[in-house]
């Protein structure tokens, strides 16, 4: 069934803008966490509530980490429809056959890229548009260097006469082991990204349990002017430490 989504295909996949829902949990969840700093940290809630203020300036780079997100499920999604090109193509189909056969199965599969696939096939049968520039247009799109790889490949054996199949199925092949390797890469990183956060709350949690326990033994730090540059100087190695170390693990493959 082909589907009638004609928005999605168009979609620029470098760019997201966050919907109200996302804006409103995102405000939601940081302004919370300024106020419980203001109180963790200074005893003050309207410290944590004047706080918020600065709570714009990251909103950009959440919805950049939400980008980088849809662009990992849809370079997931690019590997299944390798699998069902390269398939198609091995049983001798030609290309705009394999991309309809691999349109279907993302159909089934719920596959993000069914819209776009299905742009592609709609586009060759009605206006005979060459695939090659439609492989083009959505690896552009997308900002994948696996998409622009395969449209790449395939628009050089197109212009020099190449073994269609052949190259074809041995990019896929190809693509496919990257995207397997990055995933790999991604897991590792994933388990450091992990250890990096626990390491982060300690100091917080640790923080609350005295004042909970033992206010007295941490009072001083809330009473006095020393005390809050100490908690001040403490909260911002914080940021950095955080800042850095999730720097580092941000890898380009």
């Amino acid at each position: 069934m082909e589907s009638l989504n004609t928005e999605q295909s168009l979609t620029d996949y470098t760019v997201y803008h966050l919907s109200f829902k996302e804006k409103a949990e995102y405000y939601f969840v940081t302004c919370m966490l300024c106020i419980g700093i203001g109180l963790l940290f200074y005893n003050n809630i309207f410290f944590g509530i004047a706080l918020c203020a600065v709570t714009p300036l990251f909103k950009k780079r959440y919805s950049s980490y939400k980008c980088d997100k849809r662009r990992k499920e849809l370079l997931e999604a690019f590997k299944d429809v390798l699998y069902c090109i390269s398939a198609s193509v091995a049983a001798g189909r030609q290309m705009p056959t394999a991309i309809e056969d691999a349109a279907n199965q993302a159909d089934l599969l719920k596959n993000p890229l069914a819209a776009e696939l299905w742009h592609i096939v709609n586009v060759y049968k009605q206006s005979h548009g060459k695939i090659e520039d439609l492989l083009c247009d959505l690896s552009v799109r997308s900002g994948l260097e696996e998409i622009k790889l395969f449209s790449g490949s395939y628009r050089i054996c197109k212009k020099s006469g190449g073994d269609l199949e052949s190259v074809s199925l041995k990019t896929a092949c190809q693509l496919i082991e990257r995207i397997d390797y990055q995933n790999d890469v991604s897991a590792i990183l994933s388990e450091k990204k992990l250890d990096t956060v626990l390491l982060m709350i300690m100091p917080p949690a640790i923080l609350f349990f005295l004042n909970m326990s033992s206010y007295d033994y941490v009072a001083i730090l809330y009473e006095s002017s020393q005390g809050r540059v100490i908690m001040t100087v403490c909260l911002l190695l914080m940021a950095m430490a955080a800042f850095w170390s999730l720097k580092i693990m941000k890898l380009d493959l």
